[in-house]
């Protein structure tokens, strides 16, 4: 920017004297508003830039910005940018005799001990709410994309998360899939619950779309750019959020 205002400044003082005396800060001062105010004579990559720059979009280089002008396909992650990211419980639905207090404690223990991540606090946020306190566990490990496992006191092993994560702990899933599916196809988060080898229960969970989803996925449509949906969630689960949007493609699980 200095070097760009230094020939604007001689230009409007007059005098080389006046240039060389201005300090560094005064020649930004002095570039940015005239660098604004040039902006149509200026390369279109100087103008690009200088818009861009005005909605908090940085490009590294011009062939970074060209690139950008090229693209087809714009990749949005639903939690967070499609939903406002903080999913809450709607209900537990547990399996056979099931006594969700205590399973519900045991899940608050298990996600207090892993990375934080917004299902594990809207578990231990359920769980407070209905002052449900945590149970101690033992080698609480989260699994990324998958979810939560865990053992208690009495070494049975606690998994909470995808089925893919059940079915891979060995639990079988057929007694509680009806229930998952029932809440995904509502467009909410289903999370299973295997407890000493056994499905206890499945946990919906619902994160509000974002106001102006729409709106923003249609403003890209209309700049001639497709849009697909990605998320962990199963694929019924970002089918029905999808639907609203009027976005075909979805990449789930």
């Amino acid at each position: 920017i200095a070097l760009a205002a230094a020939p604007l400044g001689l230009a409007l003082t007059g005098d080389p004297g006046i240039w060389g005396s201005l300090s560094a800060a005064a020649a930004v001062l002095l570039a940015a508003p005239l660098l604004a105010a040039r902006r149509g004579a200026e390369s279109p990559f100087v103008a690009a830039a200088a818009s861009a720059g005005s909605r908090g979009i940085i490009y590294q280089d011009a062939r970074s910005m060209e690139a950008a002008g090229r693209v087809t396909t714009a990749a949005l992650c639903v939690s967070g940018v499609v939903t406002e990211g903080t999913p809450e419980v709607v209900e537990v639905f547990p399996v056979g005799d099931t006594k969700v207090s205590e399973l519900i404690s045991l899940i608050a223990g298990a996600e207090a001990k892993t990375e934080a991540h917004p299902l594990a606090r809207a578990l231990i946020r359920y769980a407070q709410a209905r002052a449900i306190p945590s149970t101690l566990v033992r080698r609480a490990t989260r699994i990324a994309g998958r979810g939560t496992t865990a053992i208690t006191q009495e070494g049975a092993s606690l998994v909470v998360g995808t089925r893919q994560l059940l079915l891979d702990e060995g639990i079988s899933i057929a007694m509680a899939d009806a229930l998952a599916k029932r809440a995904e196809e509502r467009g909410q988060t289903a999370l299973f619950v295997g407890l000493g080898g056994r499905v206890r229960a499945v946990i919906s969970l619902q994160d509000p779309v974002r106001l102006g989803s729409r709106a923003a996925v249609q403003r890209i449509f209309d700049l001639g750019i497709d849009v697909v949906l990605l998320s962990g969630d199963h694929r019924a689960t970002v089918a029905s959020l999808a639907a609203p949007l009027d976005v075909n493609n979805v990449k789930a699980d």
